[in-house]
């Protein structure tokens, strides 16, 4: 079974001496905020500050009406733990669409 990104959050962790993360759960589920996309990013003062948007509708001219919603800030220090998340994440989709090709690819053959 692959490695999906849900089973690597302590990789997401800042870079401390203390090499051993151990995740916990909380007494509650984690607060889930959707969002579109992230429409900027700014890096300053050891900080990373995503602005993340929502879709408003179309307008006449049918352009995307956005506006930042919300705004996640995170230490620098986190970034690499994020960025290796998202390559995980990518890998898993990789190999998902690989192994369904090749199960089709066989599936043919079989036919």
């Amino acid at each position: 079974m692959a490695k999906t990104p849900e089973t690597t959050q302590a990789d997401a962790q800042p870079e401390t001496a203390a090499r051993n993360v151990k995740m916990v759960p909380g007494r509650q589920p984690p607060e889930e905020i959707y969002v579109d996309g992230v429409s900027g990013i700014l890096g300053r003062g050891g900080v990373i500050k995503l602005d993340c948007f929502r879709v408003m509708g179309i307008d006449r001219d049918q352009a995307e009406i956005r506006t930042v919603t919300h705004r996640l800030v995170l230490p620098a220090g986190a970034m690499p733990g994020l960025v290796r998340l998202f390559q995980r994440m990518a890998n898993v989709g990789r190999d998902s669409a690989a192994d369904a090709v090749a199960a089709e690819t066989e599936a043919d053959k079989d036919s």
